[in-house]
C-alpha cells in the first residue's frame, strides 16, 4: 500500500470520528428537543458508537478498515430507513413540517453517508497483485 493511500485512509478514519462526535452531538440535542424515544436514540448510538470505534481501530492498524466499511455500512441502511419512512409521509401528505424539515436534513446526510459507504468499499478491496490463487 502507498504512502498517500495510507494517508487517504487515515484522514477518512478522522473524518469517521468527527462525523460520529458531530451525530452524537445532533441525536442528544433532537432528544431533548423533540423527545425522541430511547429505542430509536439506541439505533443510532450503535451507528455513532461504530464511526468512533472503527476510526480509532484504523487509526492504530490500517488492516481494520474493513470495521469502517462495516460502520458506514449500517450509518447508510440507518440514513436510508429514516429517510424513507418520513419521506412515505411526505408523499402521503401526512407529515408535519418538523418532518419535512427531517427529511431535508437526512436527504444530505443520506447522500454522504452513501459516498462515504462507497467509498469504503473501495478501499477494502482486495489488491489482485497481493492475491493468490487460492479458495
Amino acid at each position: 500500500m502507498t504512502m498517500k493511500k495510507k494517508e487517504i485512509i487515515k484522514f477518512f478514519s478522522w473524518f469517521s470520528i468527527i462525523v460520529g462526535i458531530f451525530h452524537f452531538i445532533l441525536e442528544t440535542w433532537f432528544l431533548f428537543r423533540f423527545e425522541q424515544s430511547i429505542i430509536q436514540l439506541f439505533c443510532d448510538y450503535i451507528g455513532i458508537s461504530l464511526l468512533i470505534f472503527a476510526g480509532i481501530i484504523v487509526l492504530k492498524n490500517i488492516n481494520g478498515k474493513g470495521l469502517l466499511c462495516g460502520a458506514w455500512g449500517y450509518s447508510f441502511c440507518l440514513n436510508y430507513r429514516a429517510f424513507a419512512w418520513r419521506m412515505d409521509e411526505f408523499i402521503a401528505k401526512t407529515s408535519s413540517n418538523s418532518t419535512d424539515n427531517t427529511l431535508i436534513i437526512l436527504s444530505f446526510t443520506l447522500f454522504f453517508s452513501f459516498i462515504a459507504f462507497i467509498y469504503s468499499l473501495i478501499i477494502c478491496y482486495p489488491n489482485e497483485k497481493k492475491q493468490k490463487n487460492t479458495i
